[in-house]
């Protein structure tokens, strides 16, 4: 079904539009960013392209918050980038990302983290461990806030899983399971 983009009524498209499910409201996001249709290909191919089949709900907070700072950092990849990943070691692309995209995530995370923290009560816990522990002669300071500290616990373990699958694509032919994987990484011709 084609989706109007010139201000008609589409019934199907307004209803995705204000698709709402278990209380989260969801936007409508085009699999390919139409911006990039239209730049690279004009806007018949961007208006030829715009199907409801070609489109799928995505949660508001995440495709404007933190992955449009991913699609961000992939739009801004410039060529040198490109080849540094490609020639670099087994993490490469894990580290491009994290130097792009620490600090939103870090943004994002932090309120869950401290909601997280709350909930099983580890605020109390750490305040017992912490009056025990300034009783020890000697001891160094503990961490200034419990919040940061497991935060960027949380990206490490979240940056190392990616790192993880990166260098599993770089190493294991059976691992690229795309086309644009077997051509980036297979044999270079």
């Amino acid at each position: 079904m084609r989706a109007t983009n010139d201000g008609g009524n589409n019934v199907l498209a307004e209803i995705m539009a204000r698709a709402v499910i278990g209380g989260i409201q969801l936007h409508v996001g085009h699999m390919t960013p139409n911006e990039v249709i239209n730049r690279q290909f004009g806007r018949l191919a961007q208006m030829e392209t715009f199907l409801m089949s070609n489109m799928s709900p995505q949660y508001g907070s995440l495709n404007v918050g933190v992955w449009l700072k991913l699609e961000d950092a992939i739009r801004e990849m410039t060529i040198a980038d490109a080849f540094e990943i490609l020639r670099g070691p087994d993490n490469a692309a894990t580290l491009y990302f994290r130097e792009k995209t620490a600090g939103p995530l870090e943004a994002r995370f932090a309120p869950v983290v401290t909601a997280a923290m709350k909930e099983v009560g580890l605020y109390a816990q750490y305040q017992k461990l912490l009056d025990r522990y300034a009783l020890v002669p000697f001891s160094k300071p503990m961490p200034p806030s419990l919040e940061s500290y497991v935060t960027q616990k949380t990206l490490d373990g979240l940056f190392s899983v990616l790192a993880d699958e990166e260098a599993k694509i770089r190493e294991d032919p059976a691992a690229r399971t795309t086309e644009l994987l077997q051509k980036v990484f297979g044999p270079q011709t």
